[in-house]
């Protein structure tokens, strides 16, 4: 879609640090070749490539090692552990439910609700007991 196309060339063109959270639809019609962007403006749906619009590469390494030492590094001394380890497979079903919603839609970017769900999901993802 052409809203996806405008968010790769936009983190293209800004490949280090993004247009800008919160940016995205007000530099969309400059990277869109489609005369409609301007009338329907609306956020790439795809909130990977919105996120990297929007923050460039240095957001996605900021997200990847926030995410890293959230979920791998959290209670690191326990990780190895069985318990632990089958405790976290438990919570893949929430990854797994979530993850489509991501990459088809720009909810947990762009609305309150959507980032309140993405906070409590990242909370639990976190709980180890």
């Amino acid at each position: 879609n052409y809203l996806n196309v405008a968010a790769l060339k936009m983190a293209q063109n800004n490949i280090l640090v993004g247009v800008g959270l919160g940016n995205f639809t007000s530099k969309v019609e400059y990277y869109s070749n489609n005369s409609e962007v301007v009338r329907f403006v609306q956020p790439s749906h795809n909130i990977v490539l919105l996120f990297f619009a929007e923050t460039g590469i240095l957001g996605l390494v900021v997200l990847g090692t926030s995410i890293y030492k959230m979920y791998f590094k959290n209670k690191a001394s326990n990780f190895y552990h069985l318990k632990i380890l089958q405790e976290k497979r438990k919570n893949w079903w929430l990854i797994i439910v979530l993850l489509p919603i991501a990459l088809l839609d720009h909810y947990f970017l762009t609305l309150n609700a959507g980032m309140l769900l993405l906070v409590f999901s990242a909370v639990f993802l976190t709980e180890s007991d």
